[in-house]
């Protein structure tokens, strides 16, 4: 972890990307692009790497941009475990970085804490001179753990933000940190969420094409019900399903995000579709082989439909009407 003493060259850098990326995201652009981090403060000691934020109208129309951005050079980093709130991208290469860029929506409070913490730094020298003693320390004490240097940094940047009258935010690690799941009927807008349309390319396999007929799906036909599980207000994963010819339920989309997994979330999502579904029904579903482990672990039956694609083999998997989950199984 290098952290070095401040460099006036950093405002030109941002500059540079500025302006490309203004032009680049005007259709998706809500304001000016800003130079947040360390390195916008002037004096303060910093890793080499040029923060940017960029708030923009919608996240959820925002992600048009990914591969518009990655013409233009910048890396996006698609497991990023905060993804409900920005999209995150990187030039030129992750071992050798110079920029980091964000992708916010206006109104969303963590891009208010970017802009509060850079704007307290450079009007406070001494928060500044000692924020720059602390990221000393940890910059030895984190040599090689970019995540663990992070971390360690965030008692001091809530308790600034809270004396700026700011509450900082939870960033997602991991869920069960910060209270328990709780899994809603998703509002019928919902499929405009970024996190959601997140969750429905891992169910469906990727593709814009594929996430917006789910997405199609869960707007257009009444028979089709979406919940949602949330973990300290990120919303973590989901599960949609139709009840078929008052016989059977059948289990359309189920996902995780990837950083939330083995914490239960997968579990408590089914138990919800017991519990609103008619609990007499079966439930149903064809799958994947990733997926089947999860399957038997909470009591489905598990048969092969054999390659529905050529090196692809589907599963079917059915969990009887009697069947309940208590929710100690973990994915």
């Amino acid at each position: 972890m290098q952290v070095t003493p401040y460099n006036a060259a950093w405002p030109g850098k941002f500059a540079e990307q500025r302006d490309q990326l203004e032009t680049i995201l005007q259709p998706w652009l809500y304001g000016p692009v800003e130079h947040v981090g360390s390195t916008a403060v002037p004096g303060l000691a910093a890793k080499p790497i040029i923060d940017i934020a960029a708030p923009i109208r919608s996240l959820a129309q925002a992600r048009h941009a990914i591969p518009v951005l990655g013409r233009a050079g910048w890396l996006n980093w698609p497991s990023d475990p905060n993804s409900t709130w920005r999209l995150w991208f990187l030039r030129p290469q992750p071992e050798n970085r110079t920029h980091h860029l964000y992708l916010i929506q206006h109104d969303d409070p963590h891009l208010r804490e970017l802009t509060t913490f850079r704007d307290r730094l450079r009007q406070d020298a001494l928060a500044r001179d000692s924020y720059a003693e602390l990221k000393q320390q940890l910059a030895q004490q984190y040599r090689t753990d970019r995540e663990g240097y992070t971390k360690a940094k965030s008692r001091f940047v809530a308790e600034l933000l809270k004396q700026s009258g700011i509450e900082m935010r939870p960033r997602l690690e991991a869920a069960g940190k910060g209270g328990p799941i709780e899994v809603l009927a998703a509002p019928s807008d919902i499929t405009d969420d970024a996190a959601v349309r997140g969750l429905l390319a891992l169910a469906t396999g990727g593709g814009q094409s594929r996430v917006d007929e789910a997405v199609r799906q869960y707007r257009d036909d009444s028979s089709a019900r979406l919940l949602i599980a949330t973990w300290a207000g990120e919303t973590v994963g989901l599960a949609g399903y139709r009840v078929i010819g008052g016989t059977t339920v059948v289990l359309l989309h189920v996902a995780t995000a990837p950083h939330a997994r083995r914490k239960g979330v997968g579990s408590r999502l089914l138990a919800e579709v017991r519990r609103v579904a008619p609990p007499e029904l079966p439930v149903v579903a064809e799958t994947d082989r990733d997926a089947i482990r999860f399957d038997r672990a909470t009591g489905f039956t598990v048969a092969s439909l054999g390659e529905k694609y050529p090196g692809v083999e589907r599963y079917r998997v059915e969990l009887d009407g009697v069947a309940r989950t208590d929710g100690r199984d973990r994915i």
